[in-house]
């Protein structure tokens, strides 16, 4: 049976983005991150005390620290995809598939998404295997699954942004600046309490600015509703203060349903602005 074209450029994608050694670098650094960190801090605490012996039950916070590192590789591979077809001239090939132009973009995108998805689940999963293995440390696969899964949507929110931005690119250089600026704007220097200061001593009111600061920001996003799934007594210090405003204002339930109809915009929206540019766009 042959394969649909759609497949085909699925497949296609997924060859492509494991050719690129960043993604096995980035799949071995979620893989450490989890086992070498805690594992690193048992090492030099526990001699100390006996506070961090059972560090594998630890994993699920260590796992929601992770999250500002996990973005990195599907905007880049994003922002790459369409305009590095456009430059390499393997473009004008593709689209001679009998397949339309939105599935063109269809099986790209799912395929980039698909790559970057399998990095997390085998870096993390690997991880929680082998916390897993040690057995009685009150690990909890369950909550980590649920930890691994909000990673995966963040990689397709971040592939979404990245084709967004390749198509709307004429070249590599433009696309990985632009790609550059936005990761370190977000995952570094974003800073939602600073906003919220800035909110209350400009115009004396904060009442809505906590909220919008954290929805404006798709890995804080993430990170608050990592946090509400790993624990079962919510640590406010590590919703951060925009995140414990949240809670303050609205409640667990309805907090983590307004974070997750947010997280859904940030993927629909520059999926289908992306969709709309590319479908429009001459090759």
């Amino acid at each position: 049976m042959t394969p649909s074209p759609v497949r085909t450029i699925i497949a296609k994608e997924v060859r492509d983005s494991f050719k690129s050694v960043w993604l096995i670098i980035f799949t071995g650094v979620y893989f450490l991150v989890i086992i070498g960190v805690p594992y690193i801090v048992q090492g030099v605490l526990a001699p100390v005390g006996g506070e961090f012996a059972n560090l594998p039950s630890r994993f699920t916070v260590t796992i929601v620290d992770s999250i500002p590192v996990v973005p990195l590789v599907p905007l880049m591979l994003g922002a790459l995809t369409i305009v590095g077809e456009r430059e390499k001239g393997t473009m004008e090939h593709v689209l001679t598939l009998p397949v339309g132009k939105f599935e063109v973009y269809i099986g790209k995108f799912l395929g980039l998404s698909i790559a970057s998805s399998i990095a997390v689940i085998a870096g993390f999963g690997l991880a929680a295997l082998a916390a897993a293995s040690q057995g009685g440390f009150g690990f909890d696969p369950g909550r980590y699954a649920v930890l691994i899964g909000l990673m995966i949507s963040l990689t397709f929110i971040f592939s979404a942004l990245g084709v967004l931005l390749s198509s709307l690119s004429r070249n590599k250089a433009f696309a990985v600046g632009i790609c550059l600026f936005l990761y370190f704007w977000l995952a570094i220097l974003y800073d939602p309490g600073l906003l919220v200061f800035s909110a209350i001593i400009f115009s004396g009111s904060a009442a809505l600015f906590p909220l919008l600061a954290t929805l404006a920001n798709p890995i804080d996003v993430i990170r608050i509703m990592a946090v509400m799934s790993s624990q079962r007594a919510i640590n406010m210090d590590a919703m951060g203060p925009t995140g414990a405003n949240m809670i303050h204002l609205y409640g667990n339930a309805q907090a983590f349903d307004i974070l997750a109809v947010t997280a859904a915009l940030w993927f629909i929206i520059p999926f289908v602005l992306a969709a709309t540019i590319f479908t429009r766009q001459d090759t």
